[in-house]
């Protein structure tokens, strides 16, 4: 532009230096194809920041697309071979280079001019000729902002790197814990195929048996609900029959809660064996979520109590689950809440946290229902059927 005011400083053009490792200095890059304009900025700041400098647009956005980019840009409008709007539609497109702020420093005052330059991403115009204390406080205002958001990024970036070692560490845990039991599976099912076996060895190997399929299967779910936490299960749909693993729940319970005597009863209305009750969800899912419920409603169930389980084929499948006491007032707005336990010895507050998750994971739902006068708690569950 030759009709611009000279100064009479020389030019300067300051080129990329090395950083001092002893103190972070943020990075301006000044791009203007006249160099005493160059030489001006650049002596506004080069006390306080790195300076990078460009004469025209392609230098510039060579800079921008490097490994180390500029955290400010100073830039022209009008120049030679690509203009200031030019480069910065081309920085917009590009993956890093986009997030850039830019600062266009031009001579032109009209409206459409300086609208074009916002719909490209422009923080802020200054005019020329450049009022130095404004241009320094703009500039200033504009890198504390960029450092609170690269310290947020910083933070986020940090906090997914912990949760991608928390779960190669939870993948590697529960690989070491299937080895042993899978051997633990495989001497109780030797022992039950070599026979010359009395009745009550006989129950307690195939509870052996059982207990070792259910802890595998807890192992895999910790993978599962990981994933439907982070948004990343992908539910794959087959027909889960409901009845013959409620009743197997039950049985393993009745073993496990012997000592407090409790009534595990199953009622299943308007079901038959030869009707099954069919829903749509996954086998693993299905056995997690009504092993967690049961387990909770007996632990939480008094010594002689009931504990009782009816499955109602509907429009949706439901299974209502009672138990006593009622949950205490104070708890439960917290019922489903992870970690949220209500004092319970040895209580994680993680079962009816992941009930309800395995439950909105399949496209069900699970509702806690309280009736203060029988002092009963009731969980209501509700699965969509296999058509």
């Amino acid at each position: 532009m030759n009709h611009r005011p000279r100064l009479h400083s020389p030019p300067v053009i300051a080129e990329p230096t090395q950083e001092s490792k002893e103190e972070y200095r943020p990075t301006l890059l000044v791009v203007d194809d006249v160099p005493d304009n160059l030489a001006l900025i650049a002596g506004l700041f080069q006390d306080e920041y790195r300076i990078l400098a460009a004469r025209d647009g392609r230098r510039a956005l060579a800079l921008c697309t490097s490994e180390t980019p500029p955290d400010l840009l100073l830039l022209d409008v009008m120049m030679p071979n690509m203009d200031g709007f030019e480069l910065a539609q081309h920085l917009r497109s590009h993956p890093s280079a986009s997030r850039i702020p830019i600062i266009f420093i031009t001579a032109m005052s009209d409206p459409a001019a300086q609208l074009r330059g916002l719909e490209l991403g422009a923080v802020d115009f200054v005019s020329k000729p450049v009022d130095p204390k404004s241009l320094h406080l703009r500039v200033s205002n504009l890198l504390r902002l960029v450092e609170q958001r690269n310290a947020l990024q910083q933070e986020y970036d940090t906090m997914l790197e912990l949760e991608r070692l928390r779960e190669e560490a939870s993948s590697i845990s529960r690989h070491d814990l299937k080895a042993p039991l899978c051997n633990i599976l495989g001497l109780a099912r030797s022992l039950l195929e070599g026979g010359n076996l009395l009745p009550r060895q006989m129950q307690m190997l195939h509870s052996l048996e059982t207990d070792s399929q259910n802890l595998l299967g807890m192992i895999d779910m910790a993978g599962d609900i990981y994933k439907i936490e982070t948004g990343n299960f992908e539910l794959k749909p087959v027909a889960v029959e409901l009845l013959p693993l409620v009743r197997r729940l039950c049985e393993s319970a009745r073993l496990t809660y012997q000592a407090k005597k409790l009534t595990i009863e199953v009622v299943a209305e308007h079901t038959n064996e030869s009707t099954p009750v069919l829903a749509s969800g996954d086998e693993l899912l299905c056995f997690s979520l009504l092993n967690n419920l049961l387990k909770n409603a007996c632990e939480a169930a008094p010594e002689k109590s009931r504990v009782r389980l009816t499955l109602i084929p509907a429009e949706h499948i439901e299974l209502v689950m009672e138990n006593q006491p009622a949950v205490p007032v104070a708890f439960r707005s917290r019922f489903f809440e992870k970690y949220a336990s209500d004092g319970k010895s040895g209580g994680t507050g993680l079962g009816t946290y992941s009930a309800k998750l395995l439950a909105e994971a399949q496209q069900g739902s699970l509702e806690l229902e309280i009736d203060d006068e029988a002092n009963l708690t009731r969980l209501r569950l509700q699965l969509p059927p296999r058509n």
